[in-house]
């Protein structure tokens, strides 16, 4: 039907397997604008899922010099990189029903999260919006209100925003803090 029919927009609900996975990737390459759902919980998650990750630009290994890799606040050598040009543009993460991330650009915050580098999303909740840091964790994200204003000096010295655990928006981590506040458990 896209190669008869010549949509500008596509909305498909829940892509998961291989075959609606590249059914995506040929109707991105062919200008079509998508708009889906595809299940993870990050776009950290979603980079390393086998068949889902290509929708993200899906996920190579490189090998950096001695020197590349020193200037890493890991030292690795062999990292991750992303392959491709991402399907989508940007994305929103549901994290809780009244909680969302929203990323304008899936390419740079993975090229970000890749290189052990901080970025930038926006947390949004109903009538607020704030801009949060996206920190690079083991295979995951964390979103920290502090980071985004005053970078740490080093990712790696901020364990990752584990200082800031009050102001880290993970998955019930707003609700929990107001809970917290207003006394309930």
């Amino acid at each position: 039907a896209v190669e008869n029919q010549s949509p500008d927009v596509v909305i498909c609900d829940e892509i998961s397997t291989k075959e609606e996975v590249e059914a995506a990737r040929t109707m991105g390459m062919r200008g079509v604008r998508i708009i889906a759902t595809v299940h993870g919980a990050t776009l950290a998650e979603l980079a390393h899922c086998n068949e889902r990750g290509i929708l993200v630009g899906g996920q190579t290994s490189v090998t950096l010099t001695d020197a590349a890799a020193a200037v890493r606040s890991d030292r690795l050598k062999n990292v991750p990189r992303r392959a491709k040009e991402p399907v989508f543009g940007a994305a929103l993460e549901l994290h809780e029903r009244e909680h969302w991330i929203f990323h304008p650009c899936v390419k740079t915050v993975l090229d970000h999260y890749y290189s052990n580098e901080l970025s930038a999303a926006e947390s949004l909740t109903p009538g607020v919006r704030r801009e949060v840091g996206v920190v690079p964790e083991r295979d995951s994200f964390l979103y920290c209100g502090i980071c985004v204003r005053s970078p740490c000096s080093s990712l790696s010295n901020c364990s990752p925003c584990r200082s800031h655990a009050d102001v880290v928006t993970t998955p019930g981590a707003v609700e929990a803090a107001i809970r917290d506040k207003m006394g309930h458990r």
